[in-house]
């Protein structure tokens, strides 16, 4: 993987300036990677986002959090059965 595949335009007035309210209603966008389909959801829908993921696979997922001074962000990480 290239650093420069990260690389785009993202105009200043597109970067939240404040967080949403209440919290899990910020967005999220999904890319399905088969289908290259997009799909907006929010913060709220990942319990059911992530369920489906679990379904498809056997892989026992788990959630993790990661602190940082002004956030925390839940990334699902994966363990074996």
């Amino acid at each position: 993987m290239l650093l420069s595949s990260f690389q785009y335009n993202l105009p200043q007035n597109l970067i939240a300036q404040s967080p949403a309210h209440p919290r899990d209603h910020a967005r999220l966008m999904l890319i399905n990677r088969q289908t290259q389909e997009i799909s907006h959801h929010h913060v709220y829908d990942l319990p059911k986002l992530l369920s489906t993921i679990h379904d498809l696979s056997p892989t026992i997922y788990n959630l993790h959090r990661i602190y940082s001074n002004r956030s925390r962000t839940i990334i699902p990480g994966t363990s074996s059965p």
